[in-house]
């Protein structure tokens, strides 16, 4: 592959800015080290180094287009999945393809090294890689984020694998859910509750806080908003029963599943998504 090119093989090297983590973000940070004169190292931990193989972010950005190009404003149509993961694996395409475009003639030429594997910190400007020493003045980190998982729900249950979701994994949901459930009232929360209901499915959102984007620096107008939109097309917003106290997966593939609330409701759906916040993809670099 183009943009692959391993180099654990070497001992040390300088650089004047190394990028740990080869997505969308690391890409675009090197690129643009690069184009400003600086020596770059990317490092890479997932694929065998290949860089940009594994972006997040861009799922549900194309899926909000999707829902916006295809859905209506107040979801009374359900539209087919064929057609999302159509739009979506078409538009997420162009953009990786714009980017990989920008970034290859980089590699090619040299300016930019891509180093596989994960990597670690052994000092404050040092890090290693395999059997190579990274040392560069400017360290960017771009590792991205992981879902946070409530200890509660079932995520080990064989039985809960195309039921429970959180913010990393609905992506491969693979179909248009009927009833989806979605804890947490963040960013992640109200973004898909729009995405899915424009597309047609029947959204509860339950929320841990006390409001919507509770915690954001958003002004109260603002958040009244959102509730009006979410409201009039059709969401159910429940303010107090965000802790989901038990739930049961279904007892067939795709079938519907139950989770009972802090109020002792319980709710029958065939997908749900646990999108309490997410942290940094950071644990495994030792930045201590």
């Amino acid at each position: 592959m183009l943009l692959r090119r391993a180099l654990s093989s070497l001992s040390s090297r300088r650089f004047d800015v190394v990028v740990v983590g080869g997505g969308p973000v690391g890409c675009e940070a090197a690129r643009l080290s690069a184009t400003l004169g600086h020596k770059v190292a990317v490092v890479e931990a997932t694929r065998d180094g290949a860089l940009l193989a594994a972006p997040t972010g861009w799922v549900s950005k194309a899926l909000r287009f999707a829902s916006r190009e295809l859905g209506t404003a107040s979801g009374d149509r359900r539209v087919p999945w064929r057609d999302v993961g159509a739009y979506v694996e078409n538009t997420a395409g162009r953009a990786l393809g714009k980017t990989a475009a920008a970034f290859a003639p980089l590699v090619e030429e040299g300016r930019v090294e891509a180093f596989a594997g994960p990597a670690t910190f052994v000092g404050e400007n040092t890090i290693a890689v395999g059997d190579a020493t990274l040392e560069a003045a400017t360290v960017f980190l771009a590792t991205g984020s992981t879902g946070t998982r409530v200890p509660s729900l079932p995520w080990d249950d064989p039985a809960a694998a195309e039921w429970l979701y959180d913010s990393d994994t609905i992506m491969g949901v693979g179909r248009l859910p009927e009833h989806v459930l979605i804890q947490g009232g963040g960013v992640i929360g109200v973004e898909y509750a729009f995405i899915l209901r424009h597309l047609g499915a029947r959204v509860t959102l339950v929320l841990r806080e006390p409001s919507l984007l509770d915690g954001k620096a958003v002004d109260d107008d603002i958040r009244s908003a959102i509730a009006g939109r979410l409201e009039k097309i059709g969401v159910a917003v429940r303010y107090e029963d965000g802790d989901i106290v038990s739930a049961e997966p279904p007892r067939t593939p795709r079938g519907p599943g139950r989770v009972v609330l802090g109020s002792g409701e319980a709710i029958a759906c065939d997908v749900v998504l646990s999108a309490v916040g997410r942290s940094g993809a950071t644990a495994s670099l030792d930045l201590a």
